[in-house]
């Protein structure tokens, strides 16, 4: 039978510390599992779920979570005929160390940056390692305009969007570097485009929307953070 609670390695080599993920909400089998991980010393947990999903959202801050924010899933059906676009589509991208962090600095409103409890020197060393691997690895492209990028990935009919980072802001570039993905799927054949940012984070919001994007779902975040 598969485990509710998965360990993540990339997570816990980040934050020095063991590093899980609710993977499976069957409370039947997640209580006795949680039981033993909540009190690993110095332990992490993270648990995202369908804000409509109360029930499950009361059992974990009932075991000790907290709810850290919220989360939109934007969809673009790829139905409109998507504006040129000046950036390139790359399959890397390289970027010197202290573009790297600026870039990961950049990064204020995701779910890490959110939890007061998490040390901010590790959050943006995920992101720094995050950006390093992800714009170079083979699973990912780039779609690039300068130092500004938005990394993506192709997963069966959609193509999903991961990391967004703009650091020239007020220019029209994000507009610009996010109609690049949208004209490669399109031009590649694919249903939609999906991206998920944090609700706090205004700016992509008003990008996503700008750019044809449709809020599709919700997701609560919750953490579980043990010192």
């Amino acid at each position: 039978m598969t485990s509710c609670i998965e360990k993540q390695d990339f997570d816990s080599e980040i934050f020095d510390r063991p590093f899980y993920r609710i993977t499976s909400f069957d409370l039947d089998r997640l209580g006795p599992e949680l039981a033993i991980v909540r009190d690993i010393p110095s332990v992490v947990i993270d648990a995202k779920l369908p804000s409509g999903e109360v029930q499950q959202a009361a059992f974990l801050m009932r075991n000790g979570f907290r709810k850290v924010c919220m989360q939109v899933e934007f969809v673009h059906r790829l139905q409109e005929t998507v504006p040129a676009s000046s950036a390139e589509i790359r399959s890397h991208l390289e970027l010197q160390p202290d573009v790297l962090r600026e870039h990961a600095r950049h990064f204020q409103t995701d779910r890490f940056a959110l939890d007061v409890c998490l040390p901010l020197e590790r959050h943006d060393r995920l992101f720094e390692v995050s950006m390093r691997n992800s714009p170079s690895g083979r699973k990912h492209s780039v779609a690039a305009r300068g130092n500004n990028f938005v990394t993506f990935r192709e997963d069966g009919e959609e193509t999903k969007i991961d990391l967004v980072s703009m650091l020239d802001k007020g220019k029209g570039i994000g507009t610009d570097v996010i109609n690049a993905v949208l004209l490669h799927a399109q031009r590649r054949g694919k249903r939609c485009v999906r991206v998920v940012t944090e609700c706090e984070n205004v700016a992509a919001i008003g990008l996503y929307v700008k750019t044809g994007f449709i809020a599709s779902c919700y997701y609560t975040v919750l953490h579980f953070v043990r010192e």
